[in-house]
């Protein structure tokens, strides 16, 4: 299946050709850019996308791609599990005292196409 997904960024636009076999695995990789561009904690639309690679010591290589809140420093990121499929991680600011249990918080937020808008 394939599929083209046009999205617009600030100033910018954005064109992604989805083409997999499998018609979900398409459809989720799709799903992933139509996530609003607003942020989850402040409400503000003043959001910047970027990207950075982590190395870990296994040898693997990851890259996030972030949406970013300018308004409030929030950040969402996106990823893929180790098991297959991909996530947007719910919108947070970083705290860097490193106050609070990671393992209580809520982690992951789930992709719903009938409310992504």
């Amino acid at each position: 299946m394939e599929i083209k997904v046009s999205k617009q960024l600030g100033n910018a636009s954005l064109e992604v050709n989805i083409n997999d076999k499998d018609e979900k695995e398409a459809l989720a990789k799709a799903l992933l850019f139509t996530q609003a561009d607003i942020c989850g904690l402040c409400k503000e639309d003043n959001i910047v996308w970027d990207a950075n690679k982590v190395l870990l010591i296994e040898k693997d290589t990851y890259i996030y791609i972030n949406r970013r809140c300018l308004s409030c420093g929030a950040v969402s990121t996106f990823g893929e599990f180790k098991t297959g499929g991909y996530f947007w991680r719910k919108w947070k600011i970083y705290n860097k005292s490193g106050n609070g249990d990671p393992l209580k918080e809520e982690r992951y937020e789930a992709i719903d196409p009938l409310t992504a808008s």
